[in-house]
């Protein structure tokens, strides 16, 4: 099964990146970047498979911290732009759907990585509490 889950991270990836740069013509969408970087750390996860657990980790973090942040943009600037009349008004609802939708397709991703890393998250030493993630040995 995970290896039909595995193509529709790389695609979900290159469809955020896609849908940030179309967002970008009325926004500076962070997503751009992030994208790029989310999908580079991806793609270089076959090669590095010694650090494959520890990059899987900070690449799904990293996403759920940019959901956050994600939704927090969307509900502000629905606020603001969902109320233009102006000559902008069309393109600020493209944007906002866009937006969403790129929301959407991050938790798809998110909900794939998590299933991809299924093992690695549920034995978090944290969420066990087994080990200070600052333990640094006999002093």
């Amino acid at each position: 099964m995970e290896e039909k889950i595995l193509p529709l991270v790389d695609y979900g990836l290159l469809g955020m990146i896609l849908i940030s740069s179309i967002n970008c013509l009325a926004r500076a969408d962070f997503n751009f970047v992030f994208g790029l970087v989310t999908y580079y750390l991806w793609s270089n996860l076959k090669n590095k498979e010694e650090d494959r657990a520890d990059l899987g980790k900070k690449i799904i973090f990293l996403n759920m911290a940019l959901l956050i942040l994600d939704l927090i943009c969307l509900v502000s600037l629905s606020n603001v732009w969902g109320e233009d009349t102006d000559a902008y008004a069309s393109i600020h609802s493209f944007v906002l759907f866009m937006s969403w939708l790129n929301f959407f397709v991050r938790i798809g991703v998110v909900v794939a990585m998590l299933y991809v890393f299924k093992d690695v998250m549920k034995n978090l030493g944290l969420a066990n509490g087994n080990a200070s993630p600052y333990d640094m040995g006999p002093r």
